[in-house]
Protein backbone atom coordinates (compact mmCIF):
# COMPACT_ATOMS: atom_id res chain seq x y z
CA UNK A 1 0.00 0.00 0.00
CA UNK A 2 1.46 3.60 -0.97
CA UNK A 3 1.57 5.70 2.15
CA UNK A 4 2.79 9.11 2.37
CA UNK A 5 5.91 7.45 3.27
CA UNK A 6 6.85 6.39 0.00
CA UNK A 7 6.70 10.70 -1.57
CA UNK A 8 8.99 12.94 -2.07
CA UNK A 9 7.43 16.68 -2.83
CA UNK A 10 9.81 17.95 -5.17
CA UNK A 11 8.94 21.93 -5.00
CA UNK A 12 10.42 23.54 -8.29
CA UNK A 13 10.49 27.64 -8.93
CA UNK A 14 11.25 30.75 -7.69
CA UNK A 15 10.75 31.70 -4.11
CA UNK A 16 10.16 35.26 -2.25
CA UNK A 17 10.22 36.49 0.88
CA UNK A 18 7.67 38.88 2.77
CA UNK A 19 8.28 40.46 6.53
CA UNK A 20 10.87 36.99 6.79
CA UNK A 21 8.62 34.54 5.59
CA UNK A 22 8.62 32.38 2.33
CA UNK A 23 6.30 32.06 -0.29
CA UNK A 24 6.97 28.19 0.49
CA UNK A 25 6.17 28.01 3.99
CA UNK A 26 2.80 27.49 3.12
CA UNK A 27 2.63 24.67 0.70
CA UNK A 28 5.63 23.23 2.66
CA UNK A 29 2.97 23.24 5.79
CA UNK A 30 0.13 21.76 3.91
CA UNK A 31 2.47 19.03 2.56
CA UNK A 32 3.57 18.02 6.26
CA UNK A 33 -0.55 18.07 7.22
CA UNK A 34 -1.75 15.88 4.43
CA UNK A 35 1.29 13.49 4.02
CA UNK A 36 3.16 13.29 7.46
CA UNK A 37 5.91 11.12 6.24
CA UNK A 38 6.64 12.78 2.75
CA UNK A 39 10.22 14.13 1.98
CA UNK A 40 10.26 17.78 0.70
CA UNK A 41 13.05 19.00 -1.30
CA UNK A 42 13.23 22.91 -2.23
CA UNK A 43 15.04 23.42 -5.72
CA UNK A 44 15.29 27.29 -6.46
CA UNK A 45 17.42 29.78 -8.04
CA UNK A 46 20.24 31.51 -5.68
CA UNK A 47 19.73 33.84 -3.03
CA UNK A 48 16.45 32.84 -2.77
CA UNK A 49 16.70 29.64 -0.25
CA UNK A 50 16.81 31.48 2.76
CA UNK A 51 14.15 31.93 5.32
CA UNK A 52 12.65 27.99 4.40
CA UNK A 53 11.14 26.87 7.15
CA UNK A 54 10.35 23.01 7.25
CA UNK A 55 12.29 21.65 4.13
CA UNK A 56 13.95 18.48 4.21
CA UNK A 57 16.67 19.88 1.64
CA UNK A 58 17.35 22.69 0.09
CA UNK A 59 18.70 23.67 -3.76
CA UNK A 60 20.17 26.87 -5.08
CA UNK A 61 20.76 26.63 -8.74
CA UNK A 62 22.01 29.60 -11.12
CA UNK A 63 19.38 31.25 -13.00
CA UNK A 64 19.48 29.97 -16.41
CA UNK A 65 16.82 32.68 -17.25
CA UNK A 66 13.97 32.79 -19.27
CA UNK A 67 12.53 33.72 -22.91
CA UNK A 68 10.34 37.07 -22.82
CA UNK A 69 9.06 39.39 -25.40
CA UNK A 70 5.69 41.91 -25.30
CA UNK A 71 3.85 38.92 -25.97
CA UNK A 72 4.63 35.99 -24.09
CA UNK A 73 7.63 34.39 -21.84
CA UNK A 74 8.79 31.08 -21.62
CA UNK A 75 10.48 29.22 -18.45
CA UNK A 76 10.81 26.16 -19.64
CA UNK A 77 14.50 25.61 -19.16
CA UNK A 78 14.13 27.11 -15.66
CA UNK A 79 11.90 24.05 -14.70
CA UNK A 80 14.13 21.60 -16.52
CA UNK A 81 17.39 22.32 -14.86
CA UNK A 82 15.76 22.92 -11.28
CA UNK A 83 14.11 19.41 -11.44
CA UNK A 84 16.89 17.76 -13.11
CA UNK A 85 19.49 18.86 -10.02
CA UNK A 86 16.94 17.96 -7.57
CA UNK A 87 15.81 14.49 -9.02
CA UNK A 88 19.32 12.53 -7.89
CA UNK A 89 18.41 13.61 -4.44
CA UNK A 90 15.01 11.91 -4.42
CA UNK A 91 15.25 8.58 -2.78
CA UNK A 92 11.65 7.37 -2.21
CA UNK A 93 9.28 5.39 -5.01
CA UNK A 94 7.17 8.34 -5.82
CA UNK A 95 7.89 11.82 -6.80
CA UNK A 96 5.61 14.90 -6.69
CA UNK A 97 6.96 17.56 -9.16
CA UNK A 98 5.10 20.22 -7.95
CA UNK A 99 5.20 24.50 -9.06
CA UNK A 100 6.10 26.53 -6.18
CA UNK A 101 3.22 28.30 -6.25
CA UNK A 102 1.02 25.50 -5.54
CA UNK A 103 -1.05 24.94 -2.03
CA UNK A 104 -2.54 21.19 -1.90
CA UNK A 105 -5.92 21.09 0.15
CA UNK A 106 -6.18 17.45 1.24
CA UNK A 107 -4.27 13.67 0.69
CA UNK A 108 -6.14 13.14 -2.57
CA UNK A 109 -2.60 12.69 -4.11
CA UNK A 110 -2.39 8.85 -2.26
CA UNK A 111 -5.89 7.97 -3.87
CA UNK A 112 -4.89 8.86 -7.08
CA UNK A 113 -2.00 6.79 -6.71
CA UNK A 114 -4.15 3.81 -5.26
CA UNK A 115 -6.58 4.82 -8.19
CA UNK A 116 -4.50 4.22 -10.94
CA UNK A 117 -4.11 0.34 -10.07
CA UNK A 118 -7.84 0.14 -11.43
CA UNK A 119 -6.51 1.32 -14.97
CA UNK A 120 -4.49 -1.30 -17.10
CA UNK A 121 -1.66 -0.23 -19.10
CA UNK A 122 -2.06 -2.67 -22.11
CA UNK A 123 0.91 -1.25 -24.18
CA UNK A 124 3.22 0.88 -22.28
CA UNK A 125 5.41 3.17 -24.21
CA UNK A 126 7.89 4.74 -22.16
CA UNK A 127 6.92 5.17 -18.22
CA UNK A 128 7.37 1.80 -15.93
CA UNK A 129 4.17 3.10 -14.34
CA UNK A 130 1.29 5.99 -14.56
CA UNK A 131 2.24 9.21 -14.42
CA UNK A 132 -0.88 11.53 -13.06
CA UNK A 133 -1.05 15.36 -14.28
CA UNK A 134 -3.29 18.36 -14.44
CA UNK A 135 -5.83 18.87 -16.68
CA UNK A 136 -4.56 23.06 -16.88
CA UNK A 137 -3.36 23.33 -20.41
CA UNK A 138 -3.98 19.71 -20.95
CA UNK A 139 -5.86 20.68 -24.13
CA UNK A 140 -8.56 18.24 -26.02
CA UNK A 141 -7.00 17.51 -29.44
CA UNK A 142 -10.82 16.99 -30.77
CA UNK A 143 -11.15 20.86 -29.80
CA UNK A 144 -8.00 22.24 -30.60
CA UNK A 145 -5.22 20.89 -32.36
CA UNK A 146 -2.32 21.12 -29.65
CA UNK A 147 -0.76 17.36 -29.31
CA UNK A 148 1.83 16.43 -26.96
CA UNK A 149 0.41 19.38 -24.37
CA UNK A 150 -0.15 17.74 -20.93
CA UNK A 151 -0.03 20.23 -17.90
CA UNK A 152 3.62 20.64 -16.34
CA UNK A 153 2.49 21.80 -13.11
CA UNK A 154 2.33 18.96 -11.27
CA UNK A 155 3.86 15.58 -12.32
CA UNK A 156 3.13 12.85 -9.67
CA UNK A 157 4.88 9.15 -10.59
CA UNK A 158 7.55 6.81 -9.70
CA UNK A 159 10.40 8.87 -9.15
CA UNK A 160 12.45 7.17 -12.01
CA UNK A 161 10.02 7.95 -14.79
CA UNK A 162 9.41 11.56 -13.41
CA UNK A 163 13.33 11.65 -14.14
CA UNK A 164 12.82 10.32 -17.72
CA UNK A 165 10.63 13.22 -18.09
CA UNK A 166 13.39 15.54 -17.49
CA UNK A 167 16.46 14.38 -18.50
CA UNK A 168 15.97 16.22 -21.86
CA UNK A 169 17.98 19.25 -23.61
CA UNK A 170 17.35 22.42 -23.17
CA UNK A 171 14.86 24.36 -25.19
CA UNK A 172 16.49 26.32 -27.78
CA UNK A 173 15.96 29.72 -28.56
CA UNK A 174 15.46 30.21 -31.64
CA UNK A 175 12.33 28.21 -30.90
CA UNK A 176 10.64 30.88 -29.10
CA UNK A 177 10.34 33.23 -32.25
CA UNK A 178 8.81 30.84 -34.23
CA UNK A 179 5.65 32.35 -35.39
CA UNK A 180 7.27 35.84 -35.53
CA UNK A 181 6.48 35.48 -39.09
CA UNK A 182 4.18 33.23 -39.20
CA UNK A 183 0.75 33.63 -37.58
CA UNK A 184 -0.67 30.31 -36.49
CA UNK A 185 -3.97 29.15 -37.29
CA UNK A 186 -5.88 29.29 -33.88
CA UNK A 187 -5.10 33.37 -33.62
CA UNK A 188 -2.84 31.92 -30.40
CA UNK A 189 -0.70 34.82 -28.97
CA UNK A 190 2.44 32.71 -27.85
CA UNK A 191 4.96 32.73 -30.41
CA UNK A 192 7.16 29.48 -29.54
CA UNK A 193 7.43 26.55 -31.64
CA UNK A 194 6.33 24.38 -29.09
CA UNK A 195 5.22 25.23 -25.82
CA UNK A 196 7.04 23.95 -22.38
CA UNK A 197 4.47 21.23 -21.80
CA UNK A 198 4.63 19.91 -25.23
CA UNK A 199 8.84 20.39 -25.52
CA UNK A 200 8.90 18.11 -21.77
CA UNK A 201 6.90 15.28 -23.43
CA UNK A 202 7.91 15.35 -27.30
CA UNK A 203 11.72 15.37 -26.06
CA UNK A 204 11.15 13.03 -23.27
CA UNK A 205 9.84 10.20 -25.60
CA UNK A 206 11.94 11.17 -28.63
CA UNK A 207 15.23 11.13 -27.08
CA UNK A 208 14.34 7.38 -25.44
CA UNK A 209 12.50 5.42 -27.82
CA UNK A 210 12.67 4.44 -31.29
CA UNK A 211 10.77 7.27 -32.30
CA UNK A 212 13.14 9.02 -35.06
CA UNK A 213 9.99 8.45 -37.56
CA UNK A 214 7.98 10.79 -35.26
CA UNK A 215 7.05 13.86 -37.18
CA UNK A 216 6.17 17.14 -35.00
CA UNK A 217 7.15 19.65 -36.63
CA UNK A 218 5.63 22.69 -34.29
CA UNK A 219 2.92 22.98 -31.24
CA UNK A 220 -0.27 23.27 -33.91
CA UNK A 221 0.74 19.64 -35.87
CA UNK A 222 -1.68 17.40 -35.77
CA UNK A 223 -0.20 14.97 -38.38
CA UNK A 224 -1.89 11.38 -38.09
CA UNK A 225 1.02 9.91 -36.34
CA UNK A 226 1.65 12.43 -33.65
CA UNK A 227 -1.91 12.40 -33.13
CA UNK A 228 -1.64 9.07 -33.02
CA UNK A 229 1.22 8.87 -30.96
CA UNK A 230 -0.22 11.41 -28.23
CA UNK A 231 -3.29 9.26 -27.52
CA UNK A 232 -1.45 6.27 -27.33
CA UNK A 233 0.84 7.66 -24.36
CA UNK A 234 -2.35 9.50 -23.05
CA UNK A 235 -3.91 5.86 -22.59
CA UNK A 236 -0.73 3.73 -21.56
CA UNK A 237 1.79 6.45 -19.48
CA UNK A 238 -0.73 9.53 -18.77
CA UNK A 239 -4.15 9.87 -16.23
CA UNK A 240 -5.46 13.36 -16.45
CA UNK A 241 -6.73 14.63 -13.35
CA UNK A 242 -8.46 17.92 -12.52
CA UNK A 243 -7.61 19.75 -9.58
CA UNK A 244 -10.17 18.95 -6.91
CA UNK A 245 -9.41 14.87 -7.68
CA UNK A 246 -5.43 15.84 -7.30
CA UNK A 247 -6.69 17.94 -4.11
CA UNK A 248 -4.52 21.16 -5.37
CA UNK A 249 -4.87 24.80 -6.27
CA UNK A 250 -3.14 27.84 -7.62
CA UNK A 251 -2.65 31.15 -5.53
CA UNK A 252 -1.69 32.81 -8.76
CA UNK A 253 -4.34 31.60 -11.16
CA UNK A 254 -7.94 31.19 -11.50
CA UNK A 255 -9.27 28.21 -13.17
CA UNK A 256 -10.92 30.78 -15.70
CA UNK A 257 -8.02 32.00 -16.98
CA UNK A 258 -7.38 28.83 -18.96
CA UNK A 259 -10.20 28.73 -21.46
CA UNK A 260 -11.01 25.34 -19.60
CA UNK A 261 -13.59 24.48 -22.34
CA UNK A 262 -10.52 23.66 -24.46
CA UNK A 263 -8.91 20.99 -21.98
CA UNK A 264 -9.65 18.01 -21.24
CA UNK A 265 -11.87 16.50 -18.68
CA UNK A 266 -11.46 12.73 -16.64
CA UNK A 267 -14.27 11.82 -19.19
CA UNK A 268 -12.33 12.76 -22.04
CA UNK A 269 -9.24 10.88 -20.72
CA UNK A 270 -11.49 7.65 -19.39
CA UNK A 271 -13.28 8.09 -23.20
CA UNK A 272 -9.59 7.67 -24.83
CA UNK A 273 -8.04 4.88 -22.47
CA UNK A 274 -11.40 2.99 -22.99
CA UNK A 275 -10.78 3.25 -27.03
CA UNK A 276 -7.34 1.34 -26.68
CA UNK A 277 -8.58 -1.08 -23.41
CA UNK A 278 -11.93 -2.35 -25.05
CA UNK A 279 -12.81 -5.60 -23.42
CA UNK A 280 -11.96 -4.08 -19.70
CA UNK A 281 -15.71 -3.33 -17.74
CA UNK A 282 -16.35 0.11 -17.76
CA UNK A 283 -17.22 2.94 -14.51
CA UNK A 284 -20.55 4.40 -14.44
CA UNK A 285 -18.80 7.89 -14.53
CA UNK A 286 -18.05 6.26 -18.43
CA UNK A 287 -22.06 6.37 -19.44
CA UNK A 288 -23.10 9.55 -17.71
CA UNK A 289 -23.30 13.32 -19.41
CA UNK A 290 -20.14 15.21 -18.82
CA UNK A 291 -21.03 17.50 -16.29
CA UNK A 292 -17.31 18.56 -15.96
CA UNK A 293 -17.59 19.83 -19.58
CA UNK A 294 -20.41 21.57 -18.79
CA UNK A 295 -19.12 23.25 -15.98
CA UNK A 296 -15.72 24.60 -18.25
CA UNK A 297 -18.19 25.80 -20.60
CA UNK A 298 -19.90 27.95 -18.11
CA UNK A 299 -16.78 29.65 -16.92
CA UNK A 300 -15.23 30.05 -19.97
CA UNK A 301 -18.14 32.04 -20.91
CA UNK A 302 -17.89 35.89 -19.17
CA UNK A 303 -21.93 36.64 -19.47
CA UNK A 304 -22.82 32.95 -18.32
CA UNK A 305 -19.75 33.29 -15.11
CA UNK A 306 -20.89 36.34 -14.22
CA UNK A 307 -24.84 35.24 -13.91
CA UNK A 308 -23.45 32.13 -11.84
CA UNK A 309 -21.76 34.17 -9.38
CA UNK A 310 -24.55 36.42 -8.92
CA UNK A 311 -27.09 33.68 -8.40
CA UNK A 312 -24.36 32.10 -5.83
CA UNK A 313 -24.27 35.55 -3.80
CA UNK A 314 -28.22 35.49 -4.12
CA UNK A 315 -27.76 31.99 -2.14
CA UNK A 316 -25.62 33.14 0.13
Amino acid sequence: MITSKHLTFLIQGPVTVINDVSSVDALITDIHNHYPEAKCIISTWEGMGSNIRGADLIIESEDPGGFKNNKCYLNVNRQIISTRVAIPHVVSEYCVKIRSDLRIKNNNILSSLLNKESFVRKSPVLMSDWIICLNFTTYNINIVSKPLCFNDWLYIGKTEDINKLFSIPLYPEGFFEFYENTPNQYGDITQQKYNAEQWIIFQSYYQKIESNSLVFEHGFDDNDGIVQFHNLILANDFIVLNKNQIGVYSTKYKIYNFGMSRMMTYKDWLKNYFSYVKDTPKPLLYYMPDIERLYYSIISNNKLRKIVKYIRGSIA
